[in-house]
């Protein structure tokens, strides 16, 4: 501690330039865990800014042979996007590796210095503290909530756990990546007592981090880094194991108390595969890996191209194949593999392996006891990143562990720097190429974001004279669908026309997009082309995304407009297996006035199948049976069913929705309200679960003021949610492209997504409100809901709900 004063209240240690320079590499700590563009850029600046002013910097930097096989990953990315089958995607993959690549030259370059590293470790420690202060303080609203609704096993709720919005897997590997900082800085800083004690309690706070994830992956990740460490540190008689052991102990009582008073939720966790999500979990990703091999086939060299896999996740899914969708391969060598091909997993391979023998024979040649401890915390906390990213894969996901892991390969090199008088003209080459990168990723960006625009100019395009003459297909329940079948309507042929060319630009663009060619097929019907173009942009749709009930409905009208009456029912009884709500929406009756005896016959087959996969413990299944077999008019067989799913996997909020209904015929009202106030929790944004809480509380003999109030937030909230229409193939586009749609409702027609979601009376609604708010005594707002009653639902917006 007395010589890093000394150092510190130096001249030069105190100059602007090394002020300055260590300004840099705080912002892009700070900034790089939560936005890469200002990270990237804050370490770029400072490597200029060293290159003018603080040349020596470059002057201790070592070559090694890894570095060869970093500069392949360069040249491969760059010849991965050219070949990638997708290169909006993969602009950013590869923006990303630019990040690591800088930052594990900067790690190399600066932190190499006593100084330097001190400071990192503290912005760090300081950082890892407050990361895991604030996700704990999260943490226990998260739990509070859910004690309150009367659950006790929160790892089964781990997936609504998301402190600073971050995935409970993402939050899980970051801890793990933080692990070794407290450690780090006890070692440095173990002459001064306080900061001894304060990185001790650090390091307990980032481990009940990684506990209050109930992630399997991350615990065994957890066990790991205790093992490397102690056989490191102890084998190497680095550390006395008196000290080692108080310091376990220092963080015991806090990880005691913790696991004791959450006992039945860590338990759950360790058993590994005790429950249906997580036989389910285990179930989904050796699917993935079964599939993986077929995916990576056709591009098994070059690979498929950065972030391109959930764009052929569906690739080799079977077509009767109705689980969920995953962006995620859950094992980062394995999207490597299928992303970049087996040459680039070659030279990722290579080049880790090479940082791997640098940390091995940095802590041989190690002399000095501190830095040999150095050495070892640091290679246990890559190789546990490492470790980590075999059950979930966050390293390409989330730039602060992407940077935790480039500054831990770059500080493998500590024991590797030594001075040399070498000229800095290979640096200012290699800078150079850093930002004629980063200015070609802009660029692309800026070139992609214009063009993806057209998908969106197409419907806007089109959509505004559709929606001006009241749609050419208005599914509302006071029309026979024998009219709104009809082409009464049509766009100006200049405006299809327009349309068709913009959407065929899109295409090009991305063939991969299923809403592209599914309102393709729209307008190539309405233009009357011929009917094979509609057809095989409706084939190829669903042969890219069979899984969304709207495809399925849309596919069937376009039959049904082509007199193609039996494929038209297949597709119907494809969406009804696969959404069961649509019996619940304004789409089913018109259904089944045209197709009275079909629409039976096809329910009957929907329970057929669904009856066979419910039998081989699909919970899913079961809960699509349940909803069916409710509207058949079992409810006894339907209630056991969903009883059993909220059992199996409790943090679905629809089976405790479907459960209060029945009770509330029953007349069962105190049993309703609390399964109402879980599915509320469970999913806000369902307007389904706050209608029927809102009706509950409207009803009730003498309420409350706080009643009234309920009944209002809860009507509100309900027609908020339902006015917010987002479209199921834009929710999943999010997950396939970075570039996000722009229109929440991206088909064709419009108002095909308003009109197969579960119906809710918006005049009724309304006029409800307005009623409370009279008992309220709010005259103005009673009016205002009143006034809206009388307009036309379909102009009613989210902005007219006042609170």
């Amino acid at each position: 501690m007395a010589d890093l004063a000394k150092k510190i209240i130096e001249k030069k240690s105190l100059s602007w330039k090394n002020l300055v320079s260590l300004g840099f590499i705080l912002i892009a700590i700070i900034a790089g865990f939560w936005n890469l563009t200002f990270g990237l850029g804050s370490l770029l600046l400072n490597l200029v800014f060293c290159l003018f002013f603080k040349p020596s910097v470059f002057f201790k930097f070592s070559w090694h042979w890894s570095d060869l096989f970093l500069a392949l990953l360069f040249l491969y990315e760059a010849l991965n996007y050219s070949f990638s089958i997708y290169a909006p995607n993969s602009i950013f993959f590869f923006e990303k590796i630019l990040f690591f690549i800088v930052a594990y030259f900067s790690a190399r370059l600066f932190f190499s210095s006593s100084l330097n590293l001190h400071f990192l470790m503290g912005v760090l420690g300081v950082y890892a503290t407050l990361f895991c202060l604030g996700g704990l303080l999260s943490y226990s609203f998260h739990s509070f909530g859910l004690s309150i609704k009367g659950w006790d096993n929160i790892a089964q709720f781990k997936s609504h756990f998301a402190p600073f919005g971050l995935f409970n897997n993402i939050w899980a590997s970051l801890c793990i990546g933080l692990l070794s900082i407290p450690l780090l800085n006890w070692n440095i800083w173990k002459s001064q007592k306080w900061i001894k004690i304060t990185a001790t309690l650090s390091f307990g706070l980032i481990n009940l981090g990684v506990i209050i994830s109930y992630s399997r992956g991350a615990y065994i990740s957890l066990f790991f880094f205790y093992f490397l460490t102690s056989l490191l540190l102890l084998g190497l008689r680095l550390i006395k194991f008196k000290n080692f052991l108080l310091i376990l102990i220092a963080c015991m009582p806090l990880l005691l108390l913790f696991t004791i008073s959450n006992s039945k939720s860590v338990l759950t966790t360790v058993s590994m595969n005790s429950t249906v999500s997580q036989k389910r979990s285990t179930q989904g990703r050796l699917t993935i890996l079964e599939r993986s091999f077929c995916q990576f086939e056709e591009n098994k060299w070059l690979g498929v191209g950065g972030y391109n896999y959930p764009l052929i996740n569906d690739k080799c899914k079977p077509s009767d194949d109705q689980g969920s969708y995953s962006a995620f391969t859950n094992n980062t060598y394995l999207q490597i593999l299928i992303e970049k091909g087996i040459l680039g997993l070659g030279i990722y391979a290579s080049f880790l392996l090479g940082i791997l023998m640098v940390m091995i024979n940095s802590i041989r040649r190690e002399k000095s006891a501190q830095r040999k401890i150095t050495l070892v915390l640091i290679l246990a906390a890559w190789l546990s990143i490492g470790l980590r990213e075999l059950f979930f894969s966050g390293l390409f996901y989330n730039s602060g562990l992407l940077l935790l892991f480039a500054i831990f390969s770059g500080l493998g090199f500590l024991s590797y720097t030594k001075p040399n008088q070498k000229s800095s003209n290979w640096w200012k080459g290699i800078i150079g190429v850093f930002f004629l990168s980063l200015l070609f990723i802009f660029y692309q960006k800026s070139v992609y974001a214009k063009s993806l625009k057209t998908s969106s100019t197409a419907n806007k395009h089109i959509l505004a004279p559709i929606n001006n003459q009241q749609a050419i297909l208005t599914l509302t329940s006071n029309l026979e669908l024998e009219t709104i079948l009809k082409d009464s309507i049509f766009p100006k042929k200049e405006e299809l026309q327009q349309a068709a060319k913009l959407l065929d630009r899109s295409i090009s663009l991305n063939p991969f997009d299923a809403s592209y060619h599914f309102n393709r097929a729209w307008i190539s019907h309405w233009m009357s082309e011929d009917s094979t173009i509609a057809l095989s942009h409706l084939d190829k749709c669903l042969k890219l995304d069979p899984g969304i009930e709207l495809y399925q409905i849309g596919a069937g009208l376009l039959k049904d407009l082509r007199k193609d009456s039996l494929g038209a029912l297949l597709h119907y009884q494809k969406a009804f297996e696969l959404s069961p709500q649509l019996l619940d929406a304004p789409i089913y009756p018109l259904l089944l006035k045209r197709y009275p005896q079909d629409i039976e016959k096809l329910l009957e087959k929907c329970i057929d199948n669904l009856t066979i996969k419910s039998s081989q413990q699909d919970p899913i299944a079961s809960a699509k049976l349940a909803k069916i077999l409710f509207h058949k008019g079992d409810t006894a067989q339907s209630k056991n069913l969903w009883e059993k799913v909220s059992t199996q996997i409790p943090n679905l909020n629809r089976p405790y929705f479907h459960l209060a209904k029945i009770l509330i015929d029953q007349k069962n009202y105190d049993e309703a309200y609390d399964l109402l106030s879980k599915a509320t929790y469970l999913d806000y944004y369902d307007h389904l679960s706050h209608l029927a809480y809102a009706d509950l509380f409207n009803q009730r003999s003498n309420q409350s003021q706080g009643d009234l109030y309920f009944a209002v937030d809860s009507y509100q909230n309900a027609l908020e949610n339902y006015l917010r229409i987002t479209s199921p193939s834009s929710k999943k586009s999010k997950a396939k492209y970075l570039y996000a749609a722009e229109l929440q409702n991206d088909l064709l027609p419009q108002s095909l997504l308003m009109n197969c979601r579960p119906k809710l009376d918006v005049v009724r609604v309304c006029e409800n409100i307005g009623s409370l708010y009279k008992q309220i005594g709010n005259e103005k707002l009673s009016s205002h809901y009143h006034s809206l009653a009388r307009r036309d639902p379909r102009l009613i917006k989210i902005s007219d709900i006042l609170r």
